[in-house]
């Protein structure tokens, strides 16, 4: 039996996000109304916020600031400060356009509390593929739950539609040919696309974090495959947070993800539960698609929401939050 991380004092009492369809509350309105903010690139599908390609540091930044200007609290105490990128700035290091020690994932901290005023911090960082944002979240909970301090930020960003990975997503035969539509078994691929969201962290907010889950399916190479290990996820939320209203899936647009994570939500107690699927308006985010598809759901009307990553390599994580009033 798989048991939850279980968390008594630990909410989100503020998030800010970065899409393709939007920022916060527009990007969930977006959704709703099957607008689709991906494009068409000569290699298949991206999800781009600009008009041109963003930097990573640039695009974290521009989500993070307005979320730290809004509490000062965080400038005014040594907050702990969990923030990730699944891959980081590695192409524009191998070009030499960014020092190494500024392109690993690890660097966002660093570039987000220069450029915002934050002089001391609590730093962590993680990578776990596509589930780094929850791995990422779960590691600030655990943090603040510990009393290493009485404010958490984190959150993670992605901006990978650098040439040379959509290259090899390319070869790879991974990238969406047609827009993706979630959980229809057709799938051909995921559209790649850039996004960021940030977490405020406190003992009280509006949303109360309940129980969270980070496991392993080693059973492929690539892809989670074990069907028990979802299901072991699954019932761990349900034993703290049964009944949910809003599921926010992993849903990543391929045939075999999305038949593996629809056939595990179908059958339980659980698949009574509305299902949200943000990649077929916002892509893939990678890294961080746990974190901006967690915020896109919570500015939905839901009281009680799960939100599952199925990573690369077999990483799951799962979270559970409720509604606090």
């Amino acid at each position: 039996m798989l048991h939850a991380s279980r968390y008594q004092n630990v909410a989100i009492s503020d998030w800010e996000l970065r899409s393709c369809v939007g920022h916060n509350a527009a990007a969930f309105d977006a959704i709703q109304a099957r607008q689709c903010g991906l494009s068409q690139h000569e290699l298949g599908w991206i999800g781009q916020i600009g008009a041109q390609a963003s930097e990573l540091h640039d695009l974290a930044i521009d989500c993070a600031r307005p979320l730290i200007e809004r509490h000062q609290t965080l400038k005014n105490e040594m907050p702990i400060c969990c923030l990730s990128s699944s891959k980081g700035c590695i192409e524009q290091a191998l070009e030499g356009s960014l020092q190494i020690d500024q392109s690993l994932p690890s660097s966002l901290a660093g570039s987000i509390c220069r450029a915002t005023g934050i002089p001391h911090y609590i730093g962590h960082s993680c990578a776990a593929a596509c589930s780094t944002g929850l791995y990422t979240l779960l590691d600030a909970a655990d943090l603040l739950a510990a009393g290493h301090s009485s404010v958490a930020f984190a959150g993670a960003a992605d901006a990978s539609l650098h040439p040379m990975l959509l290259g090899a997503y390319h070869n790879l035969k991974v990238m969406a040919q047609v827009p993706p539509e979630a959980f229809t078994g057709n799938g051909t691929g995921f559209a790649p696309a850039e996004g960021a969201a940030f977490f405020k962290l406190e003992p009280q907010g509006t949303w109360q974090l309940k129980a969270g889950v980070r496991a392993a399916d080693a059973k492929h190479i690539t892809r989670c495959e074990d069907a028990s290990v979802l299901n072991a996820c699954l019932q761990a939320l349900w034993e703290h947070v049964p009944e949910p209203d809003l599921i926010v899936t992993h849903a990543t647009g391929t045939a075999h993800g999305d038949a593996f994570e629809s056939r595990a939500l179908a059958h339980g107690p659980w698949s009574a539960a509305e299902l949200l699927h943000c990649k077929p308006a916002i892509g893939h985010c990678l890294g961080a698609s746990g974190c901006v598809e967690l915020a896109i759901g919570l500015h939905s009307t839901a009281q009680r929401i799960w939100k599952l990553s199925l990573g690369f390599g077999g990483h799951i994580a799962a979270l559970a939050l409720t509604r606090n009033h």
